[in-house]
């Protein structure tokens, strides 16, 4: 019987401990400092990873701040992103993904130039691109034949 108790009470403990280290990690989280430090720790684990040996097919292209820079303020003209477009197409991107929301009105030309990009691409999903109040108006997804 004494058996029996020691190892209730050593599973009380572990639980009791678990919830407090849980408790700790929690409150300690909420501190910008921590969650800064973590955020720092993160990075430089991913920096000093190794490269894995067999590389993705997958490339997930982003608007970073250097882009920003050089391109201007976001949402980019329509011309730029149908180069863009057509610059991954030419490089033999399969599919192309694109979740854009183009909420500012330009000019019919370039609403032209995306929409032929991305017809031309045969490689670009596309799904509710939308402009205000006049641009392209395509609203169901369409693909290409990998």
């Amino acid at each position: 019987m004494r058996t029996r108790r020691t190892e209730q009470r050593a599973w009380a403990q572990t639980g009791g401990l678990a919830v407090l280290l849980f408790a700790v990690v929690a409150l300690l989280s909420t501190i910008p400092l921590i969650r800064d430090w973590q955020s720092r720790f993160t990075d430089t684990f991913f920096r000093l990873s190794p490269i894995p040996e067999v590389r993705s097919k997958v490339v997930i292209v982003t608007i970073d701040d250097e882009s920003l820079q050089h391109y201007g303020r976001w949402p980019w003209s329509r011309t730029l992103i149908a180069k863009l477009t057509n610059n991954l197409a030419q490089a033999g991107a399969k599919v192309v993904g694109l979740d854009i929301l183009l909420s500012e009105p330009q000019s019919p030309a370039t609403d032209n130039a995306l929409r032929d990009a991305l017809l031309v691409s045969h490689a670009v999903i596309v799904d509710k691109i939308a402009s205000y109040p006049d641009g392209p108006q395509m609203r169901q997804a369409s693909s290409a034949a990998a």
